[in-house]
Parts: structure tokens; sequence; C-alpha cells
């Protein structure tokens, strides 16, 4: 009960996302992350690991991360030896996926990027129309292996430079899914965790074109608090507060509003 406990806490913490979908949203969804690296903290209290996440308490389950190879130019596991299966060894992608054998509904995406990424891989893939659509077909090819209903791309942040590339990813993503499907296969899912703050929007962000081509839009509306913080405060609060001490901007419906 405890870990069950503290993997909701992590989606809080975390992970906590406003989603906009491409019209009406026919039902509620809960889209959570799950650090690869949960396993590896040294505190019993904060570590744990995917059997102890409960099928039933999202939507959507997002696995964080995989990395782009940046001399292959192609979608790979970010540590193989662990998380792609061999003979007589189930690896954490097949562990993570195989939570669907108890909740047929649930879906699950592997994220690529994230705050320690430097973007770096993002921008080699999109040099060219040829490497990009070839990353995507990889991609296709690389998720379906391992289980995975979608992608999601968490890149931090595109700027001004990098905008056109952004969309450019997303298309071929969006074309390879996409032919993919027409092939008799449940289309994948396309999703990007995106900033809530206009700083990041206004410059990387084509709202029109990355509308056309995702399915979900997820907000990052956390770490609205920190440690160095003079008064105690919610990480990702749902409204501001009504006190001079908080900053009224930093609530998610304040986010969404602006």
């Amino acid at each position: 009960m405890l870990r069950r406990v503290l993997f909701i806490a992590n989606i809080i913490y975390h992970m906590q996302f406003f989603i906009l979908q491409q019209g009406a949203a026919k039902e509620f969804l809960r889209l959570c992350y799950f650090p690869s690296w949960a396993s590896n903290r040294p505190s019993p209290l904060a570590s744990y690991t995917i059997d102890h996440i409960g099928p039933s308490l999202c939507t959507h389950i997002v696995y964080a991360f995989g990395r782009i190879d940046k001399d292959s130019k192609l979608l790979v596991a970010t540590s193989p030896l662990e998380e792609d299966s061999r003979p007589n060894f189930v690896g954490k992608y097949s562990l993570f996926n195989n939570l669907k054998k108890d909740n047929s509904r649930l879906r699950t995406l592997l994220s690529l990027g994230g705050q320690n990424d430097d973007g770096n891989g993002f921008e080699t893939v999109t040099e060219s129309d040829v490497i990009v659509n070839r990353f995507a077909e990889n991609a296709v090819e690389f998720l379906r292996k391992r289980g995975f209903d979608g992608l999601d791309i968490d890149w931090e942040f595109p700027s001004k430079e990098t905008k056109g590339r952004f969309i450019l990813l997303l298309k071929a993503l969006r074309e390879a899914f996409e032919k993919e499907e027409t092939n008799g296969h449940a289309k994948l899912l396309l999703t990007i965790a995106g900033p809530p703050g206009l700083y990041y929007i206004d410059p990387g962000y084509d709202i029109p074109n990355i509308a056309r081509y995702v399915d979900y839009v997820n907000l990052m509306t956390y770490d609205y608090t920190t440690k160095n913080a003079k008064v105690t405060a919610f990480n990702s609060p749902l409204y501001s507060r009504k006190d001079i001490r908080f900053d009224a901007t930093l609530s998610t419906v304040r986010r969404i509003e602006l």
C-alpha cells in the first residue's frame, strides 16, 4: 500500500498535467509519467519499481525516457541492458507494458527528452527530410517491437531557431503513424509535453501546426515552488492563492488562462 501511495505522490509532484485534446474529450484522461530511474533512489521511501504501479491509477502511463542516438540518428533505449528483454531476462520495457494485462484500457507511451536532455538529439534528427523520415519510420518499429502505444515528445524547449524543426518532427511522426495505421494497426498516439509559460510558447511553439499533428498536449504545470522558497507551498497548485507571499501567476488555472 505504501508503494502505491508513493507512486500517486510522485504523479502529483512531478507529473501533474492539464491535458488538452483535439476536439472535446470523450472521457477523463489521467496521464502519468514513470521515471525509469525511480528504483535507484537511495531512500526506500522514495524508491519504487514498475511492479509498484497500479495499472488502473491512470488512463495513460508514459515511460521516461528513451533517447536519440546522435550517431545513428535513431530512437534507442537509454539503458538497453536493463530495458530490452532477452532470453531468460525480462526487461523494464516488457514489465512496463505488461501492466496492460491487468487493464486492457491502459495505454502506454515512451517519452523522449526531459529537463536533463540538451535537445541536440532533436536537432540532429531534423537536419533534413530524409533523416527525420527515417527516424519516424524507425520509431514505429521500435515502439511496436516493445509494446508501446505511442510516443511523447518532451523537447525542453524549442527556440525561435528550432521552432520549424519541431513541427517537422511532429509532421514526420504523424505521417509515419498514419501510414502504419492504414496497414491494419491501431494508430500510435503522438503527444507532447509543453510549457505553460508564454516566454517559452511565443518563440518556440507553432500552436496551430502542433494541433494538426498531436493527439494530446500535456502542459507542465508543476515545479511552482522550490527548495529555496521562503514559505511552504504546493508544487502544482490548481488555483492561485490570495496571498501576497505567493506568485498569483503560478497555478494551473492561471497558466491556462494566460
